[in-house]
């Protein structure tokens, strides 16, 4: 509709500039050049929002999915920010357990494993890693 203004108008030989932004190709008409580019931005809105909704409900291979209704939660639209400075401690100690180390679970094979793992750094002769 937009490139069908500006043929019309280069055709007058107006041509579309500002001033004819809110003008009319016909005298009777109530569509605008100025509208077509509110709808136009109007649209990029839609399908941004809609991108966004899509990516969240549907993340991909490796994302973790939202629910459905993500939009509608309170907790979307009302986050309580981490107060700045202070830093929350969320370990726990587990008897017979280190709290950096979590045991794997035992029902789930292992996806990938790495053994024996070593770094030598060039001109040094010790290992910053080894046997790792």
């Amino acid at each position: 509709m937009g490139m069908e203004y500006i043929i019309r108008f280069e055709e007058q030989g107006v041509g579309l500039q500002l001033h004819t932004l809110t003008m009319g190709v016909f005298p009777t008409d109530e569509y605008n050049m100025l509208k077509c580019i509110f709808a136009l931005m109007g649209d990029a809105v839609i399908y941004f929002l809609l991108a966004l909704y899509i990516e969240g409900v549907f993340p991909g291979r490796y994302g973790v999915p939202k629910p459905w209704h993500f939009p509608l939660q309170f907790l979307f639209w009302c986050r309580h920010p981490s107060p700045k400075g202070k830093v929350q401690d969320n370990t726990f100690e587990l008897p017979g357990h280190t709290a950096d180390i979590e045991q794997p679970p035992e029902q789930l094979t292992c996806g990938i494993s790495v053994t024996n793992l070593t770094k030598k750094y060039k001109g040094m002769d010790t290992l910053a890693l080894s046997g790792l």
